[in-house]
């Protein structure tokens, strides 16, 4: 029976590294994906004539948009960026992932898969027979990455998948399936964020954490005193962390597409925190000054920060790592709000390093 339409419920998305099975794990907690196909065209005139000579078709560009919760189970981030030979999984989809700094993670490619089923049943996977249409996206590579953690709503990964090749199967004529689960001992399975399974505001680790000290509230060690004994002193709301890596492709003669897409370091790794201001530990203001002097003595308004984000479950463990290094330097400041419309004022402190950003915890690949 042809699908009526598609809706969450009838598509789902899987990823692989191991080009040699014919198994996609699937990324659990996904919200939404968006495939995006550029075709490339040069054209070609000739004197003497106003018309086109020739449209002269070039590499296409695929792109796919994926967003998650953060809900314990692997990140896109490990999934994309699993390195190791083929043969090192062969029992699974992924092969061993131990150093995940971003420069390791960059040669990583992997291969992606949206399967759609019919409108009509419970849930996308084997149990429910032939799919209506399976979309392979080969030989790709992360390019962007980012996390949102708000005061409100869920925290999530946002991430951009590139690559040439694109095949669209209808029902299951590329033997592809999805699997809930892996057999490979490199991948750990975990639902510890909460009884939700779903990160938010309260698995933030505060103390746990080193925040730019810059913030008002922050102590002199990179802490913050928020617990149940010292009360709450830096009120931070929202926390995004991001990361563009781009690609550029290396062409040779003889072949059409690229044999290698890089990521041109340097890249900019970015990070926001949203204040609330008011109350304890001056923080009548956003507290940073300018001047032409510099207000540290030595002609300078900035200096490098030590930013770690933690994350932790019910149960104290850890669960998320986001440690983007001690060269963190502020770049913009934002004091907003406290209008007439009755909202708040708050701060948004903004900071930038160079090619550091490591994620780790508890889910591995």
């Amino acid at each position: 029976m042809p699908a009526n339409r598609i809706f969450y419920a009838s598509q789902a998305v899987g990823l692989r590294h191991n080009l040699g099975s014919a198994q996609f794990m699937r990324i659990h907690g996904l919200q939404s994906v968006g495939v995006n196909t550029n075709f490339n065209l040069d054209a070609a005139y000739q004197l003497g004539n106003i018309e086109l000579y020739a449209n002269i078709e070039g590499t296409p560009e695929v792109e796919v948009t994926l967003e998650k919760l953060l809900d314990g189970r692997p990140l896109i981030l490990d999934m994309a960026t699993a390195t190791g030979a083929n043969s090192v999984a062969t029992s699974g989809v992924f092969a061993a992932q131990t150093n995940k700094t971003l420069v390791a993670r960059s040669s990583a490619r992997t291969d992606l898969l949206v399967s759609v089923a019919d409108d009509t049943v419970d849930k996308v996977d084997t149990s429910v027979g032939t799919p209506l249409a399976q979309c392979l996206v080969s030989g790709a590579y992360l390019s962007q990455i980012s996390y949102k953690i708000p005061v409100d709503g869920n925290a999530s990964e946002s991430a951009t998948i590139v690559g040439n090749t694109k095949i669209w199967y209808s029902g299951n004529a590329g033997g592809y399936t999805l699997t809930a689960t892996q057999a490979d001992p490199n991948i750990r399975m975990s639902t510890l964020y909460a009884v939700s399974g779903i990160a938010r505001r309260q698995h933030v680790d505060v103390t746990g954490s080193t925040w730019p000290k810059q913030i008002p509230g922050v102590s002199a060690l990179g802490a913050v005193a928020n617990d149940a004994v010292s009360g709450f002193y830096t009120h931070f709301q929202n926390v995004n962390i991001s990361c563009q890596l781009g690609r550029e492709s290396l062409m040779e003669l003889g072949r059409k597409m690229p044999y290698f897409r890089f990521v041109k370091f340097p890249v900019e790794v970015t990070s926001e925190f949203e204040v609330l201001l008011g109350g304890a530990a001056n923080q009548g203001g956003d507290f940073i000054s300018a001047t032409e002097v510099g207000t540290d003595g030595s002609g300078n308004n900035l200096r490098y920060e030590t930013i770690k984000i933690q994350l932790k479950g019910n149960d104290n463990t850890v669960l998320n790592i986001f440690d983007l290094g001690a060269k963190n330097m502020l770049t913009t400041v934002n004091y907003q709000g406290g209008g007439v419309d009755g909202s708040n004022a708050s701060a948004t402190y903004s900071y930038r390093n160079f090619n550091n950003l490591t994620v780790s915890g508890n889910t591995t690949v």
